[in-house]
This record gives structure tokens, sequence and C-alpha cells, in this order.
């Protein structure tokens, strides 16, 4: 058996610079050899070599029920999580009754009629949009929008470079998903991605890091 670490690929050509910048951002953590292998450097051991595996994502049904054991995951984290005001106390129970499952699946039915164009950083703010804006449960939304999307990021072999001011850190993610609930960069997904302001593509670009975590096949 080898060591493998899997990414989820929706878009080929797009999502190999999406893993080159993760890669590149990583490089105190670990080094490409080849194409296909990865070295963890470590403190304590020998250093590991990891080969590279790829799945595609086809937008179909098996995909749409592992979003919705992500969003199903997050939504109890949501209720383990501080925020920068501490621990709360809310009712998180889902709002309308097969809402959450219905939002993944449009989102499903959207990105499979435009899979030519979009990466694995557009499922990722797709997901965070819909849920922060959709009000899915009945508190709680802007924490599982930005949990949901670190968890999905994590299976695809990425995750959000995480903050040393833990506190900030939340402050930070607090004030950008409230300002989106606002509405202040937008209405909808398609106009809060293309505002200029908040650049929200590039603001996952500078932030992600490869996930250091692997399987074994």
């Amino acid at each position: 058996m080898k060591r493998y670490f899997i990414f989820g690929i929706a878009n080929k050509t797009k999502d190999k610079i999406i893993h080159e910048i993760a890669f590149n951002r990583s490089r105190n953590l670990m080094s490409k050899k080849g194409k296909n292998t990865v070295i963890i450097h470590t403190n304590n051991y020998s250093d590991i070599k990891i080969n590279i595996g790829e799945i595609k994502i086809n937008f179909d049904k098996e995909f749409h029920e592992n979003l919705l054991k992500i969003v199903t995951e997050a939504i109890y984290l949501v209720k383990e999580t501080h925020t920068s005001y501490g621990m709360e106390k809310c009712d998180y129970r889902e709002r309308d009754k097969g809402g959450i499952s219905s939002t993944l699946y449009s989102l499903t039915t959207i990105w499979y009629h435009n899979r030519k164009n979009i990466d694995i950083l557009d499922l990722a703010i797709d997901l965070l949009i819909r849920i922060c804006t959709g009000h899915l449960i009945f508190n709680g939304n802007k924490r599982l929008s930005v949990i949901t999307c670190s968890i999905f990021l994590n299976s695809m072999g990425l995750y959000l470079k995480w903050s040393s001011e833990t506190h900030a850190y939340l402050k930070y993610w607090e004030d950008l998903m409230t300002n989106i609930a606002d509405n202040k960069y937008g209405k909808d997904i398609n106009e809060i991605k293309e505002n200029k302001e908040l650049n929200i593509k590039n603001l996952f670009l500078n932030s992600i890091m490869i996930s250091n975590k692997w399987i074994w096949q």
C-alpha cells in the first residue's frame, strides 16, 4: 500500500494552477518531487514520501450526498465553535425541512451545467455565499458557511490557512460574512464574486495551503 494525497478536480487545467499555488505556500512543510510525489518534512522522523492522486468531481447524486454529509458535520461543529464573543447557545435546527438538501442540489445542478468554466475554489466560494445568504438554519449561518467551506476544501486536499491570532481571525471572518449577509458586496453569488472591492477569489488564493492529510491505498 502507498500513501496518497487525494485532490478533487473540477477543472483539470484551472485546478492544477490552484494546487501549485497551495504547494508553494506549503513549502516549509513539504516539497514536490516530480509531478506525482510529495515529500513531507518532519522534525522527529524521516521525511515521508506521499503520492498524488486525483478524483474527478462528477456533480452527480453521490457528490450531492457527500455535500450533505459535509454540511451535517459543519452544523455539529458550529455548536462547538467560539465566536469572537465566546460560546453562543442558539437554535441550530434547519429552518425549512429539506432546505439544505434542496440548496445543495441546486448548486450541484448549476455546477454541472457550468463545469467547463469553474474550478475547486469556485465551488467553495459558492457554498460559502449560498449558505451565508440562504439562512438554512435558525442561527449560526455565517459560521456554518465558513466551516462548511473549510471542510469541503479539506475534503478536496486543501485548507484555509489558519491565523496565529485566533481572535483576529474569527473577527475578520465574522465581519466578512456579516457584510456578505447584509448584501454589501451584492445580492447574489455572481455579483458578490465579481465585486472588485471584495475580490473573494483572490482572498481564497492567498489563504489556501495543502491539507496535510493522506490516505492509504
